[in-house]
């Protein structure tokens, strides 16, 4: 039957006559012939179509072989072609509980868990190629939903047109998406300061020169114009408030979204905990940020806020920043903490050495049935040549169940350790030391371009697992068995088919 059946899929070859059976008068004699007949063609079509799959699965099984399709679970990582061609998309990555975060806090808008691995725009936004603009695209085809625009995008004009087409175009695959937005620290010193120094010289009756604002905090049109009247100011004449709306505005209009998933401070540095917090209070009262249970895009523009630092010990200390009370958003909980714990938070060599001892770190941070953290998640920088982080900060962020998303080392830094070790460890390299340690759940990468992208993702085995190796075959297999078919249309006449 199969060797029949093989003989009459070959090109080049005739299908055998029916064998004539004698004419019998009768309806119940034409009755069973015909019964026959159909039950021959529908085992005739069913062979076919298990033949047409095997087939199938056998051409796409030599293809692999041969080094054209996606690396095998077991297979090493230079199975990955580097001649792969712009319009062939990367691997799926599967949503292993294992490669995905499980924090509440890290979520899409849809409700699915987001990705180990996250990309930047950093890198790929200083890049003016067609390879850089499709970095995006690539890396979501391969599973990634995390993306990260810089403030250093946004300063200088970057062209994030392959974000912009990604976040864009349809608001389903928006939800699907994690954003999140930077702002540097530093930007919002500098504004604090000068708003400071105005205020001094109003309160010492000295005429005050420049004229920032009139004092109420207001902004003056755009998206977020109208949410500021409620919030007030943070200093005096509302610079800061201007600046945080601007920079978001900013955002939103250059993705062609609504709304953002998260917006942290990046680089906090020591003496601005006071302010980065004061700034994020004041954007869940201005109602910039998504309230439990809001839409995002309606109730607010920022579901999620946070901060990034390098200092283990200026993260321990907004760690111990409570969200402030559901009623009027006032000060934090008053809490005992031992001796050294005070002292360590007004002198920073004693938090140094605070920070530095072995003692546990519930003690550092106060009560387990404290209110929740006024962060929602941290950014700190986290690889081989950063380690210290693991004896405070993380034990702390695990504590107070606040997300932890771990940003590599510059080149600079990287030259440096290449020199004191004589290696010099690739981004992969970073990403699997990251994913060690049960504090962070996400790890940011910067690849420049596809080629980069492609080497983080078969370097870091996101994607060589059975599951991404079997889905295009199953694809495959399922639009060869069932093709697609027109409502109220017959399906196309075959040799296999016809009666």
């Amino acid at each position: 039957m199969a060797s029949a059946l093989l003989a009459r899929c070959r090109p080049g070859t005739t299908a055998p006559a029916r064998a004539s059976t004698p004419r019998r008068r009768g309806s119940a004699t034409r009755a069973r012939a015909s019964s026959r007949n159909k039950n021959s063609n529908a085992s005739t079509r069913g062979a076919h179509t298990a033949l047409t799959a095997i087939a199938s699965i056998a051409s796409l099984l030599r293809r692999r072989a041969s080094g054209g399709g996606a690396a095998v679970a077991d297979a090493p990582a230079e199975v990955a072609d580097p001649t792969r061609t712009r319009g062939e998309p990367l691997p799926i990555l599967p949503d292993a509980p294992s490669r995905a975060s499980d924090s509440a806090k890290l979520r899409t808008a849809s409700g699915a868990p987001v990705q180990f691995l996250g990309i930047s725009s950093e890198a790929f936004a200083r890049e003016r190629g067609e390879d850089a603009l499709d970095v995006p695209a690539r890396a979501r085809a391969s599973g990634v939903n995390y993306v990260h625009v810089s403030h250093k995008s946004l300063e200088r004009g970057a062209d994030l047109c392959g974000l912009r087409k990604l976040v864009g175009d349809d608001p389903v695959k928006r939800k699907k998406l994690f954003v999140t937005l930077g702002m540097s620290a530093k930007t919002l010193r500098e504004i604090i300061a000068a708003e400071k120094k105005s205020a001094e010289k109003k309160k010492s009756g000295e005429k005050k020169s420049g004229g920032d604002g009139d004092g109420d905090g207001k902004g003056k049109g755009g998206v977020l114009g109208g949410v500021l009247g409620g919030g007030g100011a943070i200093y005096g004449n509302g610079s800061t408030e201007r600046a945080i709306t601007t920079h978001v505005e900013r955002c939103l209009g250059a993705l062609n979204t609504s709304y953002v998933d998260a917006f942290f401070f990046e680089d906090v540095e020591r003496g601005d905990e006071v302010d980065v917090v004061a700034s994020l209070r004041w954007m869940r009262r201005s109602l910039l940020v998504v309230p439990d249970k809001g839409r995002a895009g309606i109730d607010g523009v920022v579901r999620f806020v946070g901060a990034g630092t390098r200092d283990r010990c200026v993260g321990v200390r907004m760690l111990r920043c409570d969200k402030a009370d559901v009623g009027g958003f006032g000060a934090d909980v008053a809490y005992d903490y031992d001796a050294a714990a005070k002292a360590s938070r007004e002198e920073g060599a004693r938090d140094t050495a605070a920070a530095d001892s072995e003692r546990p770190s519930s003690s550092f941070i106060g009560p387990a049935t404290r209110p929740p953290c006024e962060l929602d998640f941290l950014v700190a920088r986290y690889d081989m040549t950063h380690v210290a982080a693991e004896r405070s900060m993380f034990p702390a962020a695990l504590i107070r169940d606040v997300p932890v998303i771990a940003t590599p080392s510059n080149a600079r830094e990287l030259r440096e350790a290449a020199e004191a070790s004589g290696s010099m460890p690739s981004e992969s390299d970073l990403l699997r030391f990251a994913s060690a340690h049960p504090a962070v759940r996400v790890a940011l990468a910067s690849p420049a371009d596809a080629a980069a992208l492609r080497c983080v993702l078969s370097h870091t085995g996101l994607h060589t697992t059975a599951l991404a190796w079997w889905t295009p075959i199953l694809k495959d297999f399922s639009r060869r068995v069932s093709p697609p078919t027109p409502r109220f249309q017959r399906p196309p006449s075959t040799p296999f088919n016809a009666n």
